[in-house]
């Protein structure tokens, strides 16, 4: 990938750090200029993108110190000591440049826009073991308390969850188990589950880019599991895999995105386990068509009409050993219910 590769793997330029309009934004590679120093809180060494009045493409100029040039020739000259035609006979065309400069624009773009963030302030919760009500759903549910502490439940009993950030009021009541929502390693917000009364928005998840991350309470990812994983719809259907004995983690619905997938990629076995009707039956055909050559994959099929959260406790141990049988061909559909009939 020639100037900026070849700078950077010179020594003579760094790794970009953001964008800034038409510019490609760096820490100033003329250390003598700031005083032995280039990387400041805010990078501020910019090679321009596209041609703009009076600069072109490629043009250069520190922001500080106002070191610049016309063109990224005259970049490589200063800091190689090589005469621009030099640079033009040991380089590729200027227009590779700023391909490639748009590539590490875009793959920064990505890094930054699609990680998901929290929609609202975190709502002022309570534990779970201070709410009767909440407890009362648990156990109605089947969950364990271990599980309550395993996933950091919370409640929050206020009369409507907390605004959008760019709004004054809410209008989602309250009432809810709020459920921590983790992103490569940190917690960056929370999904909630309605309690104690029906509702059309029984989960509300104020997080953007939702369908970038698996929710994955056990952390199975970050710990570095890869044998096999079970993958629900929904957080109670992962406590419930969970407390079956079953590595499970929920895509938060029933679609899966390429991102999704390409987690779930890292893992040598994908059981899909979605609930079992038409959402249920759609998503797996979504895999099938969009990504099932990304991954090993099978489908579990459970009786019609049901969910891993809605199923008595004890099935996870036939599940377990009809997955743990000699494996046919690759994305098979496979139904539960004879073995389920079983327990």
């Amino acid at each position: 990938m020639r100037v900026i590769e070849d700078l950077q793997a010179k020594g003579l330029l760094g790794e970009m750090r953001s964008s800034s309009g038409d510019n490609a934004m760096f820490d100033c590679p003329f250390p003598e200029n700031h005083g032995g120093r280039t990387r400041g809180s805010k990078p501020h060494f910019g090679i321009r993108l596209n041609a703009a009045p009076g600069k072109s493409e490629g043009s250069w100029h520190c922001f500080s110190c106002h070191a610049g040039g016309r063109d990224i020739w005259s970049l490589w000259s200063r800091l190689t000591g090589q005469t621009v035609e030099q640079a033009k006979e040991e380089l590729s065309a200027a227009e590779v440049l700023i391909d490639t400069v748009f590539k590490a624009v875009q793959a920064l773009d990505e890094r930054v826009n699609t990680a998901p963030v929290c929609l609202t302030d975190w709502p002022q919760t309570v534990s779970v073991y201070q709410a009767p009500v909440a407890m009362e759903y648990l156990r109605g549910r089947n969950i364990p308390e271990g599980l309550w502490d395993l996933t950091g439940l919370e409640w929050f009993g206020g009369a409507n969850m907390p605004p959008r950030k760019d709004k004054e009021k809410s209008s989602v009541r309250g009432n809810r188990l709020i459920i921590p929502l983790d992103w490569e390693g940190r917690r960056i917000g929370y999904s909630s589950r309605a309690v104690g009364y029906d509702t059309d928005l029984r989960y509300y998840r104020p997080v953007s880019n939702l369908n970038h991350l698996v929710y994955d309470p056990s952390h199975l990812v970050a710990r570095g599991v890869r044998d096999r994983v079970w993958v629900v719809e929904g957080e109670v259907d992962c406590w419930a895999g969970l407390r079956e004995g079953l590595p499970t983690v929920s895509t938060l619905g029933s679609s899966i995105t390429r991102r999704q997938a390409q987690i779930l990629s890292g893992f040598k076995e994908v059981c899909f386990l979605y609930d079992s009707d038409h959402a249920g039956y759609a998503g797996v055909k979504r895999v099938s068509e969009l990504f099932g050559g990304m991954m090993h994959w099978r489908a579990f099929w459970l009786p019609e009409g049901q969910d891993p959260g809605g199923m008595a406790p004890g099935w996870g141990a036939a599940v377990k050993a009809l997955a743990d049988r000699p494996a046919p061909a690759d994305h098979s559909l496979i139904s539960l219910e004879k073995a389920i009939k079983g327990v």
